[in-house]
């Protein structure tokens, strides 16, 4: 696929897609927010590919919301009708995508670009990067889906202190309160990288789509509408080739291969 605003690739069941507006800190666009969409919808389809990475051109995951926009027009007719038709989809995008994606923090990542990251499934920063819920000391409120996803992976206290003051968090702070699972040097970043998108290609896809589905919607629900989901995504996945190839795996103590089937 080719884009304006992001690199798409794919190979070795692995989507790597790019945010790519360096010279703007990869801000994000409603074109960008448009084309990653897109770029979503179609991997999202493709048995092929069963993980997806994101992250930012140069030296920067992104800057944040660009109110400015492409030049192309897309951001017209006010913030509430280009986010309500941009960036809200494609926050609901990446957070329904139904395989594991993994946000790569090199860099700045602030306001919207923090939320980006909220919104994938696992982050990962490398040593330097610094995050930042910077609205605030824009005079304006969260948004990309900030006040839902902050308070979610921080807790309501800590998620009100980052928001209210809007100031830096270091990669190693990051790690502490939650926003990214690791912290890598520049030396080693691309090989854990590739090792963690790896591990995820080589699990049962319809597995990972049901354990994300159910952990996405636990807060909406009460234990006992929960313990029927579950039973219910076991009937389904108990039937799938896929289960059958994990338990003769496990009889016959090998790798189990899985087709998503």
């Amino acid at each position: 696929m080719e884009f304006q605003t992001l690199l798409a690739t794919a190979a070795e069941g692995v989507a790597r897609l790019t945010l790519n507006r360096p010279e703007r800190k990869n801000a994000y666009s409603p074109r960008m927010a448009t084309e990653l969409m897109m770029a979503l919808a179609e991997y999202a389809e493709d048995p092929a590919v069963r993980v997806v990475v994101l992250r930012g051109a140069g030296e920067n995951f992104c800057s944040g919301g660009d109110l400015q926009g492409d030049g192309d027009g897309a951001e017209s007719g006010g913030a509430t009708d280009f986010m309500e038709r941009c960036y809200n989809p494609s926050i609901l995008a990446l957070h329904h995508f139904p395989k594991p994606v993994i946000a790569v923090v090199e860099g700045v990542a602030a306001g919207a670009g923090v939320n980006l990251v909220l919104a994938c499934d696992l982050a990962y920063a490398a040593e330097g990067a610094r995050f930042a819920e910077l609205f605030v000391r824009r005079s304006l409120a969260l948004d990309c889906g900030g006040s839902w996803l902050l308070p979610r992976v921080v807790g309501l206290n800590k998620a009100k202190e980052l928001a209210f003051f809007g100031g830096w968090l270091d990669a190693q702070d990051a790690k502490r309160f939650g926003l990214v699972a690791d912290v890598f040097g520049q030396g080693e970043l691309e090989e854990e990288i590739s090792s963690r998108a790896a591990q995820l290609e080589a699990l049962p896809p319809i597995a990972l789509a049901e354990i994300k589905r159910g952990l996405n919607a636990s807060f909406e629900k009460e234990l006992p509408e929960a313990l029927a989901e579950e039973a219910a995504a076991q009937e389904k996945l108990a039937g799938t080739a896929d289960f059958a190839e994990a338990m003769r795996a496990f009889l016959e103590k090998r790798p189990a291969v899985f087709r998503g089937r």
